[in-house]
């Protein structure tokens, strides 16, 4: 090996990880990656078959394209997906640059469906799932392999023409079969629920059976229970090692069921599946409020739920809240059917002007 690779190796090395840093502006990340790049650029001069410049060079590639706003990010992606292949061509059995490869495949069809490229996005899911299906047979104890894998599936059954059902089902399955194994594993619940909200999302989308989707999105509300009823302080609301996602998505998913029963089912706002459904929402988006309290979005949702519950007056309150502190989160306000038992009161049409 030649003196001077493992400087260069090193230092594209370091740049990449400074890169990481979560605070750094879009501007400093972005430089600090192409730092990297050429680091490792210059690295391969020395020897162009080094699988560890070549995976590295490659993550830096990807997480350039992942910061990319424009179609740029297509090439850069493309360029990474190149690295990834040339390394596993070095040492096919490289599990590391497998799993980054996988990813990268995964993070290119995110990207491509945002560019409404579906047929694109297809194939870059369909490639990553035979990754991911390689990287569990070599190793079976890969819980993110499991979860990305499960994330690819679902994203391919929310583009899919023809073979949504199948996907998404597959989804849960392989992330549930996982969690049986890992039991303490929170994380893996938590995804369980995710996919059953996308799941949920799609079939809302394609006007399937709303007891469906009312099944499904209470078997979202009963996993993501499990992962909240662990934290010792949910008894109180006031959690202490639940992510606030978690809480989020428990508040958004009541509501959901909610929305789905007063419209789709067509129940009264005094059923019991619809108040106890709104009931949950509120408490949920509350103790979402409590870990993080500058967040208007949340006291817009509470607004939705106390305008849905016939609580005009608390709905008023927020409203009025969110108006004060940043009118633009009220854009979409006026055309919001949740508003629709307040729309015509004096004070909404006031504030919508």
């Amino acid at each position: 090996m030649h003196s001077t690779l493992p400087i260069l190796y090193n230092w594209g090395l370091c740049l990449y990880q400074q890169a990481l840093v979560p605070s750094l502006s879009s501007d400093l990340r972005r430089s600090l990656l192409e730092q990297s790049c050429t680091r490792f650029e210059q690295a391969m001069a020395f020897d162009p078959a080094n699988n560890e410049v070549l995976t590295n060079w490659g993550n830096s590639l990807c997480s350039l394209a992942e910061n990319a706003t424009d179609e740029t990010s297509e090439q850069l992606f493309l360029a990474a997906l190149s690295k990834y292949e040339q390394s596993s061509e070095s040492i096919p059995d490289d599990l590391d640059n497998l799993v980054n490869w996988a990813s990268a495949l995964y993070n290119f069809a995110e990207k491509e469906c945002e560019l409404n490229k579906p047929e694109a996005a297809i194939s870059l899911y369909e490639n990553a799932i035979i990754r991911f299906r390689e990287i569990v047979a070599k190793d079976p104890s890969n819980s993110d392999a499991y979860t990305e894998m499960a994330n690819c599936l679902a994203g391919l059954g929310a583009i899919h023409p023809d073979n949504s059902v199948a996907l998404f089902d597959e989804a849960i399955a392989v992330l549930e079969g996982f969690a049986s194994k890992q039991p303490r594993d929170t994380g893996l619940l938590s995804n369980v629920a995710a996919v059953c909200e996308s799941y949920a999302e799609w079939m809302l989308k394609k006007e399937i059976d709303p007891s469906t989707i009312e099944q499904t999105l209470l078997k979202s509300y009963t996993v993501r229970a499990d992962v909240l009823n662990r934290d010792p302080g949910s008894s109180s609301d006031n959690y202490l090692t639940t992510s606030l996602d978690d809480v989020v998505s428990q508040a958004d998913t009541s509501l959901a069921l909610a929305r789905l029963r007063l419209k789709q089912l067509a129940k009264t706002v005094s059923d019991p599946t619809v108040v106890a459904a709104l009931s949950d929402a509120y408490r949920f988006y509350t103790a979402a409020k409590r870990l993080s309290s500058e967040n208007l979005e949340y006291d817009y949702n509470l607004a939705c739920v106390c305008a849905l519950g016939g609580r005009e007056e608390e709905a008023k309150n927020l409203l009025h809240r969110i108006a004060s502190v940043d009118m633009q989160q009220l854009q979409d306000a006026n055309q919001d059917s949740d508003f629709e038992s307040v729309r015509g009161a004096d004070w909404f049409i006031e504030l919508m002007k």
